[in-house]
């Protein structure tokens, strides 16, 4: 698996290597499966799942797709890649392309509106309050923009060796997935470091190459390594 994305009732929908989609049900029953040729990292809006697929946009029910464009020297050009997305709470798309090194923003019939930011983002990430958090690789930092496109400053920081993905849980906690040490970084909604945990897990897991968590309404942490080939649960 490469990718891991979980909803508020407790469905979560797992990326593979291979371009295999899958959404498990509860009890980790598949209940959809769906073939890329690309998958991106898949992300919910309510009880429907999304995922990129080279440079569209797909949703797990049905064979609807979207492709999305940014105005480029004067011209029309389609997003090459969409690595992770988001739906706002104004209906607005966010979408990560890596070769674009910024989060690029459409109004809900797809049309551009415009960049978020420009950086090294690598991950994106959406609170109760509707307010996106940026995971920003080379600045080693989380940012965090009000549901408008407003910045909110700086959600944590940290001196990171591979960023990789970022979570928050229904109290407004930040979550950090750091690929180089294997660990994941937990931090307060006012941007204090509260504890960090791996590379071995509670219970005795160790993880050896994550690259993507999530997290449920019960406070599930979701970790995909694929080393291990497994998609680790914490209570």
């Amino acid at each position: 698996p490469s990718a891991v994305a979980a909803n508020f009732s407790d469905h979560v929908v797992v990326v593979d290597r291979s371009g295999l989609v899958v959404e498990l049900g509860a009890g980790g029953v598949p209940v959809l499966s769906r073939s890329a040729k690309d998958p991106g990292k898949p992300w919910w809006d309510g009880d429907r799942a999304y995922f990129g697929d080279d440079g569209t946009v797909r949703r797990m029910t049905d064979t609807w797709g979207a492709n999305f464009s940014v105005p480029k020297k004067g011209k029309q050009e389609p997003l090459k890649r969409v690595e992770a997305g988001l739906s706002g709470a104004l209906g607005q798309w966010y979408l990560l392309d890596p070769g674009d090194e910024r989060v690029q923003v459409f109004v809900p019939r797809g049309q551009f509106l415009s960049s978020l930011m420009e950086g090294d983002p690598v991950d994106l990430a959406q609170d109760l309050q509707g307010r996106l958090y940026v995971l920003d690789r080379k600045a080693g930092k989380v940012l965090r923009y009000a549901a408008n496109g407003n910045s909110d400053g700086t959600a944590a920081a940290g001196d990171w060796r591979k960023a990789e993905a970022v979570a928050i849980d229904i109290l407004g906690r930040v979550y950090v997935l750091d690929r180089g040490s294997a660990s994941i970084d937990v931090w307060s909604p006012g941007g204090k470091k509260l504890v960090s945990v791996g590379p071995v897990l509670p219970g005795g897991i160790e993880l050896r190459n994550p690259l993507d968590l999530s997290l449920d309404a019960s406070g599930r942490l979701y970790v995909v390594d694929s080393r291990l080939e497994a998609v680790v649960v914490l209570e």
